[in-house]
C-alpha cells in the first residue's frame, strides 16, 4: 500500500511550504494541493499511469474552477504546445501554477529546481520558468483531475502591487 503524507505550514508562505514537504517526499512523483481546493476522485492514478507509460517529468492537466455553486473547466494547457517552454508559459499556453502539474521527485531533486521564498504572488511561475530549463519530458492528461475553489474576497482576484512581483519571478531563474 502506497503511503500519503499531509504536512501543514502555517504562515511561512506557499513556497516554504512546498519545500518542506519535499523534505519529506518519498514518493517516485509529488503532487501539490492548496489548502482550499481538492482532486478528483482517480487523479493519482490516472497521473500515474499517465506518467510511467510516458517516463514523464511532468504531467500537466486540467482543473475546475470550482465556485460556491457551479464549476467549470479550466484548462491549464494549450492542447497545441509545442514544447513545456518559458515562450509558451508567457504566451499563456501553460498555467504557471505547480498545482496542475504532477512532477518526478527526481527531476527536481536532480535538476536541483528552487522554489522562490522571496515573491508572494508570482512563486508558481517562478519555479515554472526554472523548471522549463532543463527540457523535461512533458505529457498530458486533458481532464480536469483538479478542484481550484474560488472564493469572491480571494485575494487572487483582487488586483495590487504583487502583480509586480511577475518581473522578480522571470529573474528568479
Amino acid at each position: 500500500m502506497k503511503e500519503l503524507y499531509l504536512l501543514i505550514k502555517i504562515n511561512q508562505g506557499t513556497a516554504e511550504a512546498r519545500k518542506s514537504g519535499l523534505n519529506v517526499a518519498k514518493g517516485e512523483y509529488i503532487l501539490f494541493v492548496d489548502g482550499d481546493d481538492w482532486l478528483e476522485l482517480n487523479t493519482l492514478e490516472i497521473l500515474y499511469e499517465n506518467a510511467t507509460k510516458n517516463n514523464s517529468d511532468i504531467v500537466l492537466y486540467h482543473a475546475y474552477k470550482t465556485y460556491d455553486n457551479r464549476k467549470e473547466i479550466l484548462e491549464c494547457f494549450n492542447n497545441e504546445i509545442r514544447a513545456y517552454s518559458i515562450k509558451e508559459l508567457l504566451l499563456g499556453n501553460i498555467l504557471p501554477s505547480l498545482c496542475f502539474k504532477f512532477i518526478k521527485l527526481d527531476y527536481i531533486t536532480t535538476e536541483s529546481i528552487q522554489f522562490a521564498s522571496h515573491i508572494s504572488f508570482a512563486e508558481d511561475l517562478a519555479t515554472s520558468c526554472s523548471m522549463v530549463i532543463f527540457n523535461a519530458k512533458v505529457s498530458t492528461v486533458d481532464i480536469p483531475l483538479y478542484n481550484y475553489y474560488i472564493r469572491s474576497n480571494s485575494i487572487t482576484n483582487q488586483i495590487n502591487s504583487r502583480v509586480l512581483e511577475i518581473t522578480d519571478a522571470f529573474n528568479f531563474t
